[in-house]
Formats: structure tokens, sequence, C-alpha cells
């Protein structure tokens, strides 16, 4: 795998960890919630303008932690609707087939996901 493409997934674990952070209600070290915007604004679609849509609100649904992954979910209210932003960061280490098999992906399945959709 190319180094760039190493970065690419580090910088993608340091914010799918950021949102799970913020998610989560006993955390000691939250993100503000400026950060949390500048990386949910990252991962909603452009409206049909080619303009981002406007955050308006971020409201937290879900945080589950067990001891394979920790998952977050929230509801994303925009100027164009609401979006639902799904974050999962695996805990427990890869097996050693998957570490192998990303080696030689083109983009390693990683520890981590965000997803978005539209819901309204």
């Amino acid at each position: 795998m190319k180094r760039d493409m190493l970065q690419l997934v580090a910088e993608t674990k340091r914010k799918a960890n950021k949102l799970i952070r913020y998610a989560n209600p006993r955390s000691k070290a939250r993100p503000t919630i400026e950060e949390v915007k500048k990386i949910i604004q990252r991962n909603i679609p452009y409206k049909r303008s080619g303009a981002r849509p406007v955050i308006e609100e971020i409201i937290v649904r879900e945080y589950h932690k067990n001891p394979i992954q920790k998952s977050a979910h929230f509801f994303v209210i925009t100027d164009i609707g609401i979006f639902e932003i799904s974050v999962y960061e695996r805990i427990g280490a890869q097996p050693a087939e998957e570490k192998e098999c990303d080696k030689t992906e083109t983009f390693p399945s990683g520890l981590f996901k965000i997803f978005s959709n539209l819901i309204v």
C-alpha cells in the first residue's frame, strides 16, 4: 500500500475516533461541536447546486460499545433534509487473514467506517 493511502486511512481513523468520543456520554476528552461539524460536513453529500448543505443541528441518536467495536449514530439536520450518520470503530485486533488481505487490496477494510444517507 502506498504511503499517501496509509496517511488517508490514519486520518479517517482519527476522525471516526473523534465522532465516537463525542457520542460517548462519559468521555472526558470530548471534541468541540465545531470539530464535529467539520468532520460531519465532509461526509454529507453536496447539494445539486454544488454547495455544501448548512448543518443546523447534530443529535446523538445512539452510542454502543462492546468488546468487538464501538458505534455511534447521529441525526444531522441540514437545510436540505435530515441525514443519518453512522460511525463504526473496531476495538479488537484484526485477524491475520484480514491483515494479509489489506496489504493486497487497493483500499483497506480497516478499523473505521463512516456512512451517511438522507432519511427525510
